[in-house]
Parts: structure tokens; C-alpha cells; sequence
């Protein structure tokens, strides 16, 4: 087996813009986090990472991918109330993740498929911050809002407080699963005045930091605005507005903020007079994070430090606290501009990135002692493909899909090294439309190419010219199939299937006949869709939340080398196979029947997996006296701890 280092492929890794992790800390519990804690980060290209820490592991999950001009500017995760079932079981709340952009939309993600669930717009213009509003105590059982008279059970919801870039500040309700349009708390107070940064100092309480060098205090019961906060003028020969560019509050109500002048100032929870103030940053700070204790503040921003604020007690008895810079690293190599954090009774983490890509956490307690930990900026599942028997290489990124024909070194004089080229860029696809790639794959022969977003799926025959170059042409697929969309394809080792999975983790199998002389393609219809054993849901302690579908998402997909097994893997570990029964007979007619292919998006937040069945397969669709069937060991395969990260059967000696 031939092995080739690709360090020539270009994959430009985008921006982190945003930083969001699933739950609030807590001091009360000693773990490392609950079982369905997650990191979001949001990228400039729109893409949104899914972590898992798995106790300090990091495994990438999944990419929800983007689309052009759809950057994530903010997210933020809200957890539903809990319920009881019809026997009196508590059921855990449904965790939630929303995102905004420059746009005039919030957008809320389906787990389980990776696609908008839902989107709540208005006449608001730009938006450009957004918050959650905080949990309802559990000990709170009186909660009620007199001024509007809203029920019981629609406060324990989160609202959503958005600040746009017109000064406006916008509630969103989340009750019943829905997202939609509440209520405008404010109006633009002048010109000039976008919101910048937003924060909930508690579920009544919003507090704004904005681009006219002041703060303000909103009762998000009734829009009164409680205090105005100015910070002064800009520095002298600078901008005559500060730019508070983030904001903060901590657990005592002690809002912290961040702006344009490379200034953290402190304000008190009640009076919203500044404490103190300390100009640690040379240059804008972008943003802050607060520990759960109340003791300690980090702040990164354009001069690429990070920084540590803790509390020191006064050198005079009764002398008041005050805050003071401990600690600065430079961790990352450009602008810092999102930050976030996750502390229980033994762990304690600090996640942070910028311009520069990368993700990097950082132990907060031993800040400067412990070392901290850089996460890849790649992808974790490849974004390359290739084809052996003709030394193609494809890789893609964003719309963008390339083709590389690379030489092999065998049988090259060590004088022709030099001059023979070892690889060169022989064909380029770039896709129509505004979404990104989630999938793509060659056959191992070189003749087809598969390419998916999440909206559909474009095969193109490919064939060498004369020059050394490739010509595409595209293939039709059977009516249906091409408008469905993938996250993931795949063709067989021999070239006679191709294997899709749909957002909704629906496996459909394509039967590929090739019809000499002239070597055209096409699939029969209809597909074979496969049917996965059916799983218990994940058991999580209830104030923990619930991930719905979400780990039962398939991660990984691998054929055998003969083609005649096939391994799916999900989120939760488990593992599914299927094998092909029969022997090929070409000389049978393939059934050719109509058949309504859909993507089951309308199902896709239910709690169990859509593709899930118990039924046995009684009539399995044969294809040149072949068909394709779970397997009768399936349910011995072993349950991993966590999702698969590679997954391959051991190579045959026939295997090219």
C-alpha cells in the first residue's frame, strides 16, 4: 500500500467568530461536566463546529456547513424546562442552539440533521449581539410577570435579547419549541447608538454596551431604561466614541466591560457606578469571560493577549477588594475575538479564538502553570479523496472542488526527480448556489465524482483529454435523488454503488451500470435504503437536557475492499452493518420503478433516529439477483464511547 503525504493540498481554514458552550457552570457539581455538554464554535464562513471535551479528548462530532456571505457572528445554547411523561417520569429539557449573523435573522439549528430548524426575522434591521436570557432557579416556584400576564409554564423558558445595529433591542420568545418575534424592549436612543454587546445581569435585567461610548440598563419587563452609563470621550488625537465591544456579568450582578480604548471597567451591580477601571490591552478588547467563583476575569482582544484579573484583598484591614492584571500569555498568533467558559468543583476551562483559526483551552485555576491545549483547525473527518489506480487526488472546501494528478516516484531515475512534477491541479468544480460542500468522493478507477451539500447531490463523469487535463460531465441522477442533498457519499471500492446518507441519517444505496463502448454511466432506480437496529435513547440526568436525535447522527461510513459489507457509525458509538447477498447476474432485468424520495426534514427533531426500524426485511429489493440486508451479527457489533473518528476495514491483498 502506497502512502503520499499531501501537503500540497490548500485548505483555508476560516475565522472564529463565536464561542458557545451548552451549560452554565456550576460549583456544585465535582464531574467534568455533564454527559451532553458541548462547545459550539461559530467560523467567518458560516460553518459551526460541534466538540464534545469527552474529559479532556476534544472529538469534532460535526460541521453544520454554511453557505456564502452567512457568517456566524454569535450563538448561544438555551436548555427547554423539564416535563413528566404520562407515568410521572421526569423528562429532560431540550438543549437549543441558536446563531445570528449581519443579518436580520436568528437562526435556530436542528441537531440531529445539521440545517436551520427555523429562522425569526423582523424590521429591525442589522443584527449584531445576541444573549440568553438566564434559567429560571429551581428553587424559584412563584415566578410570575404581572405586567403582561404571561402563564406560569411559557416563563420558564430562555428568551433570546438581541442588539441590532440600529440601536433596537429585540426579545425573542422560545417557548412550546418555537422561535419567534416577542416583543421590541427599545428603540433607538440616537444615531450612532448600534448595540454593540448584550448581556442578561438576570432574567429581568438586560444591560447593552453601544458604539456612542455608553452602557445602559433595560428592564426587560416593561423597556425602561434604569441607568445610563457613560465612559467618557475617546483618547485624545483617537475616535471621539468608545467602542464597547463586549460586556459581562458576573455572579453578584458585577457588570465588566470592554472597549475600544483597551479598558476593563468594573460597575456595580446595584448603583451601576464604575468601581475601577484598568487598561491592560494596548489595542481593542473583543471581548471578556467571567469565572463561575466571581473572582477572576479574562479579557483578549486585537493585541493577541490573553489576560487574567483577580481580586485582591485590601493591604489595610476593612479596605475594600480590588481588582488587578495577574497574568497575560499570548497564546494565539492574531486578533483573540471570542472567548468562553466552563468551570465545575474540579475543572475549570477557558476556550478562546480569533483570527488565527485555531481553538485553543486553557486551564483557568493554574492559568500560566498548566499547559494549555491547541485544537486542530481542520476538519477531523478528511476533506480528501482519492483514486488509486489513476493517482487523482481531490480535495474541496467551501463551493470549491480540485482535482490533483499526482506523480509516483517508482521508477523515476534520481536525476528526473528534479524535473518531474509531482503533482498538478488537472480539473476544478466550482458548485452553483450559496451552499457548501458537506461530502465528496472519486471512484477508485477515476471515471466518477461525487459531490453533495446539504440541498443536493451532483455526480460528473470524468475523462482524460489529450493535454493531460479532465473534462466533466455531468450525470443525471433518477428523478428525486439529485434535490435531496447528503452530508456524506461514497462509492463502493468496485464502482458499482453509491452510498449517500441524508440529513436526517437516512442510508440510500444507488446501483452504478456501465454500458460499453463508449463507457456511459447511469444509476437504476429506485434506491435501496437501509434500515439501522433500533436504539434506547441515552439516558442523561434530567437537569442536564436532553440532546434529542443528535447521537444518532451518522459520523462515518466504510466499505469493505470486496464492497460486499458496509459499516456505519454514529455519535453514540454504536455500529451498523449490512452486507451484500447474492451473486451478480447481468443477464436479469433490475426492477425500474417510480419511487418518492423525500429528505423527512419535518421529522427530524423527533427523539428517536428517522431511519430506526424493528420490522424485518421480508422484500428486499434485488438488483442483478443482488440486495442488501442488515446484517443477522449486527446487533454483536461492540458499542464504542464515543463516535468513531476513522473507521476502515484492514486492507485485501486485491485492494488497489
Amino acid at each position: 500500500m502506497d502512502i503520499h503525504r499531501c501537503r500540497f493540498v490548500p485548505y483555508p481554514p476560516s475565522a472564529i467568530n463565536a464561542l458557545a458552550f451548552s451549560h452554565t457552570s456550576s460549583l456544585t457539581s465535582s464531574s467534568k461536566g455533564p454527559s451532553t455538554l458541548r462547545l459550539a464554535i461559530g467560523r467567518a464562513n458560516g460553518d459551526i463546529e460541534i466538540w464534545n471535551p469527552l474529559r479532556g479528548a476534544w472529538h469534532q462530532e460535526t460541521i453544520f456547513r454554511g453557505g456564502k456571505d452567512r457568517s456566524i457572528e454569535g450563538l448561544v445554547w438555551t436548555q427547554d424546562p423539564e416535563e413528566k411523561d404520562k407515568n410521572g417520569y421526569i423528562l429532560p429539557g431540550r438543549l437549543r442552539l441558536f446563531s445570528t449573523g449581519y443579518s436580520g435573522s436568528v437562526t435556530e439549528w436542528d441537531l440531529s440533521t445539521g440545517r436551520p430548524a427555523r429562522h425569526a426575522s423582523g424590521n429591525y434591521g442589522e443584527l449584531w449581539c445576541m444573549a440568553a436570557q438566564p434559567r429560571v432557579p429551581a428553587s424559584d416556584k412563584t415566578l410570575t410577570n404581572s405586567v403582561n400576564g404571561e402563564a406560569h409554564e411559557e416563563l420558564q423558558y430562555q428568551s433570546l435579547a438581541v442588539g441590532c445595529a440600529d440601536g433596537s433591542i429585540v426579545l425573542m420568545s422560545t417557548a412550546d419549541g418555537d422561535l419567534k418575534f416577542q416583543r421590541t424592549l427599545t428603540r433607538p436612543p440616537k444615531k450612532n447608538a448600534r448595540v454593540l454587546s448584550i448581556i442578561w445581569q438576570n432574567r429581568h435585567t438586560v444591560v447593552t454596551g453601544h458604539a456612542d461610548s455608553t452602557i445602559r440598563v433595560f428592564d426587560a419587563r416593561n423597556g425602561q431604561q434604569i441607568r445610563s452609563m457613560s465612559l467618557g470621550a475617546g483618547p485624545q488625537g483617537g475616535p471621539k466614541e468608545i467602542l464597547v465591544w463586549t460586556i459581562k456579568s458576573m455572579v453578584d450582578g458585577t457588570i465588566v466591560s470592554g472597549d475600544s480604548t483597551g479598558t476593563v471597567s468594573f460597575w456595580d451591580a446595584k448603583n451601576y457606578s464604575r468601581l475601577q477601571r484598568i487598561s491592560s490591552h494596548k489595542e481593542d478588547i473583543l471581548d471578556l469571560a467571567v469565572g463561575i467563583d466571581g473572582e477572576s476575569v479574562f479579557s483578549g482582544g486585537l493585541d493577541r493577549r490573553t489576560t487574567l484579573y483577580r481580586q485582591s484583598a485590601g493591604s489595610k484591614p476593612g479596605e475594600k477588594k480590588r481588582w488587578m492584571e495577574v497574568a497575560h500569555q499570548r497564546f494565539h498568533s492574531h486578533d483573540v475575538k471570542a472567548m468562553a467558559t466552563f468551570e465545575t468543583k474540579n475543572f475549570s476551562i477557558l476556550a478562546s479564538g480569533g483570527l488565527d483559526t485555531t481553538p485553543i483551552i486553557i486551564p483557568i485555576r493554574e492559568f500560566g502553570r498548566e499547559h494549555h491545549r491547541i485544537l486542530s483547525s481542520l476538519p477531523q473527518q478528511p476533506v480528501v479523496r482519492s483514486a488509486p489506480k489513476k493517482n487523482l487526488l481531490v480535495s474541496w472546501w467551501d463551493r470549491e472542488v480540485s482535482i490533483w494528478a499526482v506523480s509516483r516516484a517508482v521508477g523515476i531515475q534520481a536525476d528526473e526527480i528534479s524535473q518531474a512534477p509531482s503533482k498538478k491541479i488537472v480539473a476544478k468544480v466550482l458548485l452553483q448556489g450559496d451552499e457548501s460542500i458537506t461530502s465528496a468522493d472519486i471512484t477508485a478507477n477515476g471515471s466518477l465524482l461525487a459531490v453533495s451539500t446539504l440541498s443536493e447531490i451532483r455526480v460528473f463523469r470524468l475523462k482524460e483529454k489529450m493535454d493531460f487535463t479532465i473534462s466533466l460531465r455531468k450525470i443525471n441522477l433518477p428523478s428525486g435523488y439529485a434535490s435531496t442533498g447528503a452530508k456524506i457519499v461514497q462509492f463502493s471500492p468496485d464502482g458499482k454503488w453509491l452510498l449517500f446518507v441524508a440529513c436526517t441519517n437516512t442510508i440510500r444505496l444507488l446501483r452504478i451500470v456501465s454500458n460499453p463502448p463508449k463507457t456511459t454511466f447511469e444509476f437504476l432506480s429506485p434506491s435501496i435504503q437501509l434500515k439501522r437496529l433500533p436504539r434506547k435513547a441515552i439516558k442523561t440526568k434530567y437537569m442536564h437536557g436532553s440532546l434529542g436525535a443528535y447521537d444518532r447522527s451518522i459520523c462515518r461510513v466504510a466499505f469493505s475492499a470486496d464492497s460486499r459489507i458496509l459499516v456505519t457509525g454514529d455519535l453514540s458509538g454504536n455500529l451498523d452493518t449490512f452486507v451484500l447477498e447474492g451473486h451478480e447476474d447481468l443477464s436479469q432485468e433490475p426492477p425500474v420503478t417510480k419511487e418518492k424520495v423525500h429528505d423527512g426534514t419535518s421529522s427530524s427533531s423527533s427523539s428517536s433516529s428517522s431511519d430506526d426500524e424493528s420490522e424485518p426485511e421480508d422484500n428486499p429489493t434485488l438488483v442483478y439477483a443482488q440486495h442488501w440486508r442488515r446484517s443477522p451479527t449486527a446487533h454483536l457489533a461492540p458499542t464504542l464511547p464515543s463516535g468513531p473518528l476513522i473507521m476502515s476495514f484492514r486492507p485485501s491483498s486485491s485492494s488497489p
